[in-house]
């Protein structure tokens, strides 16, 4: 049967407007007559004639797709199923009450595959999701209505997020509070939720300066003002104020969506900083020397002293400074009577072995195995508090750069490479996949370093 004649078997059912030029074409005239048989009627018509059925329609393209949480987990091994919706070019995940082992989940068709006892429960739970959803684009196309966000919800999840009714507003800290909650119970990574925590910190202080207390009072101009103190008061290089500002970002249009009173700045055009290009800062063979000589603490200030012993530290081991307070004695093996670092890094989840033969790295940790009650090698201390004792440290030595803890990173990665430690080998030890950072230290070094190179050349 030709696809003319087939189309002809549903001229008995659907109006005859649907038909030009015996191509089945759905127009928005007869939107008032759209019913859920009229959209039965259109899957069946596109399953027998394909792609000569042409729906004039945006909506109906894939924008639901059915996908397997690897960054979360429940029930032991097994992984949350959501519901990822792509809308006005953005995309939203939508939790399902399922979670299945990834062995038994197929990434392409997004469905659940293999023998899993759970398969058909949750591959009709999916279809079911999936024909609700593509109905109502349908319907609002139809009809000529605005997709509704709250109500993709509604039909996803079976429940809607409304603000309760007694509030009317909030605090800045009230919202930020609840932000972390939720984050807590989606189970968030513990970095996001220490970054919007920190957040939180950096928006007292400014709003202690601004007199603007209340999510209703969060526009435009508060976020100009705001990108203002994070530049001249907090001194945040460009990339550090767009991070920041994505973060609040992240949470306005969630407080917006509870349906607080905010008057969202970050929908009218509210435009971020240009990322500036990473250069690597990383100490020199001699301005590490100058600062192990003459960076010495101020006495009485134990954070200071602190500070000092953790930035060696990483300078002859290259852990990040989550890994350096996150070491633990259990870290440490005795491999033919060389000391390792053996640990997951907190950052990457990746496994990373370091073998301790630099001086002052023995020199601390056999301090402190003398000092230490606990599991956790080296005391806590903030990061922001770290950052600024070293900025008084480098003032102390002459150093003339920018100091933070990554720094330490930075600076045992340069002296491995200036060394003739092979590339690779760099990275293994920095528990690296890329060699991007690797290639930034060799693109940053220094002049005196660059001539030194030239000098063994014609030796």
């Amino acid at each position: 049967m030709t696809i003319g004649g087939r189309c002809k078997i549903f001229r008995e059912f659907l109006p005859k407007e649907l038909f030009v030029n015996q191509h089945f074409e759905p127009k928005l005239v007869l939107a008032g007559k759209i019913s859920s048989i009229f959209f039965g009627a259109y899957l069946i018509l596109t399953s027998i004639v394909g792609k000569d059925c042409k729906l004039i329609s945006n909506y109906m393209k894939k924008t639901i797709r059915p996908i397997l949480r690897d960054d979360l987990s429940r029930k032991g091994l097994e992984k949350r199923i959501d519901l990822r919706v792509y809308l006005d070019g953005r995309q939203t995940k939508f939790a399902t009450p399922y979670s299945i082992a990834p062995a038994c989940w197929d990434k392409k068709s997004g469905r659940v595959v293999g023998n899993c006892p759970e398969k058909s429960v949750i591959n009709s739970y999916l279809n079911g999701k999936e024909t609700e959803y593509e109905r109502y684009l349908f319907q609002c196309e139809m009809l000529g209505e605005t997709v509704d966000l709250e109500r993709i919800r509604e039909i996803l999840t079976g429940k809607s997020r409304t603000a309760p009714s007694e509030k009317t507003n909030a605090t800045l800290d009230e919202i930020f509070d609840a932000y972390v909650d939720k984050l807590r119970t989606d189970n968030r990574c513990e970095r996001t939720i220490i970054g919007i925590l920190d957040l939180k910190k950096d928006m007292a202080k400014f709003s202690k300066r601004s007199k603007k207390r209340t999510i209703d009072q969060l526009d435009i101009l508060f976020i100009q003002e705001y990108k203002k103190y994070l530049r001249t008061v907090r001194r945040n290089a460009d990339n550090t104020i767009n991070t920041k500002l994505n973060r609040l970002r992240s949470v306005v249009k969630w407080a917006g969506r509870l349906g607080y009173p905010i008057d969202d700045p970050f929908g009218k055009g509210l435009k971020f900083l240009n990322r500036s290009k990473p250069r690597t800062v990383f100490l020199t063979k001699d301005e590490y020397d100058a600062f192990l000589q003459k960076a010495l603490p101020d006495k009485g200030d134990p954070a200071m002293k602190l500070t000092r012993e953790l930035f060696i530290f990483s300078c002859e081991t290259g852990l990040r400074f989550s890994d350096v307070l996150d070491l633990k004695w259990t870290h440490l093996k005795n491999i033919k009577g060389v000391t390792y670092i053996s640990k997951v890094q907190c950052k990457t989840k990746e496994l990373v072995e370091i073998p301790v033969t630099l001086k002052w790295a023995k020199v601390l940790l056999a301090k402190y195995r003398n000092v230490s009650t606990g599991e956790h090698v080296f005391p806590r201390l903030s990061n922001g508090c770290i950052n600024r004792k070293l900025k008084m440290l480098a003032e102390k030595a002459g150093i003339g750069k920018r100091l933070s803890f990554h720094v330490g990173r930075h600076t045992f990665a340069s002296h491995l490479a200036n060394a003739g430690t092979p590339l690779y080998m760099v990275a293994k030890l920095l528990g690296d996949k890329s060699l991007d950072m690797v290639h930034r230290v060799y693109t940053n070094t220094e002049r005196t370093e660059l001539i030194e190179a030239m000098k063994k050349l014609g030796a």
